[in-house]
């Protein structure tokens, strides 16, 4: 597995749809504050998952504890 950091000028979806363009496989986390928006995933991960055309993994961040 390799990885590149890279600082950018963009929205959170639009770099993360930029530099994972040719990726394989595309992991992101997802935090949700209130119970209620638990059931739902965050509008960053929504709009990678509608923008990328590789999978998309979303992370809840209680598993990441």
């Amino acid at each position: 597995m390799s990885f590149e950091l890279a600082i950018v000028e963009a929205t959170p979806a639009n770099a993360l749809l930029q530099a994972s363009a040719t990726a394989r496989m595309l992991v992101v986390g997802n935090h949700s504050l209130r119970p209620l928006e638990r059931f739902f995933i965050g509008s960053v991960s929504h709009a990678v998952i509608v923008g990328l055309r590789s999978p998309v993994l979303v992370v809840p961040a209680e598993s990441l504890v």
